[in-house]
C-alpha cells in the first residue's frame, strides 16, 4: 500500500485479475455484446470484436464514420509480410497525440476514460480467452 496526500492508504497494484464463477459450473467470462436495430430489419446481436461495435457505442470519437478494430485487421509491416492489428496496437494508435491532427477521444474528458476501460476489458478478455 501507499500513502496518499490525504493521510488515507489505498490498495495499489499493477495488476488486475477477474475470476467468474457461476452456478452452473461455467466459469467463462459472460459474452460482451451489443444490440443493433437496422431500418427495416430485425434485432442484429453484435459480438464485441465486431469493427462497428466501438463506434455504435462512442459516436463521438467516430465522427467521420471510421471502423473499430476487428480481429482480422492488417497492416503491411515494412518486410511485406501482413501482420495482424491487437487490440493494444489499435488502442494506442486511437489515443496517440498526433501534431498537426486533431484527436477527439483526447478531449471526451469521462467518455475517453469509460472508452478506455471498455477497451482494457476487451484487452484482458482476449488475454484470458487466449486471442491477441
Amino acid at each position: 500500500m501507499r500513502l496518499i496526500k490525504t493521510g488515507t492508504t489505498y490498495p495499489v497494484s499493477m495488476k488486475l485479475r477477474l475470476v467468474f464463477v457461476s452456478p452452473d459450473g461455467n466459469d467463462n467470462p459472460p459474452p460482451a455484446e451489443i444490440m443493433m436495430h437496422p431500418r427495416g430489419r430485425d434485432l442484429t446481436r453484435l459480438n464485441a470484436t465486431n469493427a462497428m461495435c466501438t463506434p455504435m457505442s462512442y459516436p463521438l470519437f467516430f465522427v467521420n464514420g471510421g471502423f473499430g478494430w476487428n480481429p482480422e485487421m492488417s497492416y503491411e509491416a515494412a518486410t511485406g509480410s501482413r501482420t495482424r492489428v491487437t487490440n493494444m496496437q489499435w488502442i494506442q494508435y486511437m489515443i496517440a497525440d498526433r501534431r498537426d491532427f486533431f484527436n477527439p477521444c483526447l478531449y471526451g474528458g469521462r467518455l475517453f476514460q469509460q472508452f478506455m476501460v471498455d477497451n482494457w476489458v476487451k484487452v484482458e478478455r482476449s488475454a484470458f480467452c487466449g486471442r491477441g
